[in-house]
């Protein structure tokens, strides 16, 4: 009997890829690009400031105030978001009580009549 053997090659899946960028990396990017941000807009508003303060002071106060109706917005935005949370985690116990566990004490009941 003749013995042949053939020499698979390894599946490529096998070891996995690394991706260029880690998480360590990617957070220190955004890190310092929020910081870098920061930094600007302090620059610019400083500057601003030297050239003309009372149309600067205008500007911030406008600023300002839509920032407050746009942090209201966001948070009337984040408890409509809770309360339909809270809604479909209602409606999940609801089939767990009313399907699933039905089925369950059903496949309990057939499992003890069998055995």
């Amino acid at each position: 009997m003749e013995s042949s053997a053939t020499n698979s090659p390894a599946p490529a899946s096998a070891t996995p890829q690394k991706s260029g960028l880690s998480i360590k990396r990617i957070i220190i990017i955004a890190a310092s690009g929020l910081i870098g941000i920061i930094i600007l807009l302090f620059v610019v508003t400083l500057l601003l400031a030297a050239n003309n303060i009372e149309q600067t002071e205008q500007v911030i106060r406008l600023l300002r105030d839509l920032m407050i109706i746009f942090l209201a917005l966001e948070g009337i935005l984040v408890i409509l978001a809770l309360a339909i949370l809270i809604i479909q985690i209602a409606q999940l116990v609801n089939i767990i009580q009313n399907e699933v566990q039905p089925i369950l004490e059903n496949t309990q009941d057939a499992v003890e009549t069998a055995t």
